[in-house]
C-alpha cells in the first residue's frame, strides 16, 4: 500500500496540472519506495504525506531544485533516507501548518531517519514564519549529516528537534547532527542565532 501511494503521489504532482513544467524540466521517478528527482531544472511539488509515508528513500540530484511552495517539500514518517545533492526549498506563509502539524518545514521527518546533504546540496526555507525550519525532526533516532548548506531566510531556526515524547514515545536513541558544512539563520551565513533549537 505504501509503495503504491508514493508512486501515485508523484504522478499526481507531475501530471494532474497542479504544477506545470516544460518537457525539459526535472522529473521525479519512483520505483518501489524509492523516489529520485533529477534531470536539472525546478520541480514545484512535494514528496511524501507525513505520517502516511515510511521507509522511503528520497534523492534530489545535483542541479535539480525541489520546491514545495507553501508546503513541506519532503514530509515523511519513520525509517527514511533523504539524500540532497541539489536544492530542496519552500516558502511557508502565515497559517501554514505542514503535514506533521509543526509548521511547513522544508524537510520534516518523525523518527529513525537519515538526512544527508552533500557538498553540492542546499536545504533552504525561504518563508518568513517563525516555525518553518529548513529541517525539523519530530521524534528520535534521526541523524542529520551536512556537508552542504542548510539555511532559513526568515525568522525560524535552520534545524529544530521537536523531541515530542507525548506523540512519538520516549527516545531510545537521541537525534544527532554531524555538520561539516554551513548551517545558518538569516539572509547570510552570518545570520543571527539561534540556528538550532529544541522543544524539550
Amino acid at each position: 500500500m505504501q509503495k503504491t501511494y508514493i508512486a501515485l503521489l508523484i504522478q499526481s504532482a507531475m501530471f494532474t496540472g497542479a504544477f506545470s513544467a516544460p518537457a525539459s524540466a526535472a522529473v521525479c521517478q519512483s520505483a518501489s519506495n524509492n523516489v529520485q528527482c533529477g534531470g536539472g531544472g525546478t520541480l514545484l511539488q512535494k514528496i511524501g504525506e507525513g505520517r502516511n509515508t515510511s521507509n522511503a528513500t528520497v534523492s534530489v540530484d545535483a542541479n535539480t531544485v525541489l520546491n514545495g511552495g507553501n508546503a513541506p517539500a519532503i514530509s515523511l514518517n519513520d525509517g527514511n533516507v533523504v539524500n540532497v545533492s541539489g536544492t530542496v526549498e519552500n516558502a511557508a506563509q502565515a497559517g501554514s501548518v505542514g503535514l506533521l502539524n509543526a509548521g511547513a518545514n522544508t524537510i520534516e521527518v518523525v523518527s529513525n531517519s537519515q538526512i544527508t546533504v552533500t557538498p553540492s546540496g542546499v536545504v533552504m526555507s525561504n518563508g518568513r514564519v517563525n516555525n518553518a525550519e529548513a529541517v525539523n525532526v519530530m521524534g528520535f533516532g534521526n541523524t542529520i549529516i551536512n556537508r552542504g548548506h542548510i539555511q532559513t531566510n526568515g525568522n525560524a531556526a535552520a534545524l529544530w528537534f521537536q523531541d515530542d515524547e507525548r506523540s512519538y514515545g520516549a527516545p531510545t536513541v537521541r537525534n544527532r547532527v554531524e555538520n561539516f558544512g554551513v548551517i545558518a539563520r538569516g539572509t547570510s551565513e552570518t545570520g543571527t542565532a539561534p540556528v538550532f533549537g529544541t522543544s524539550s
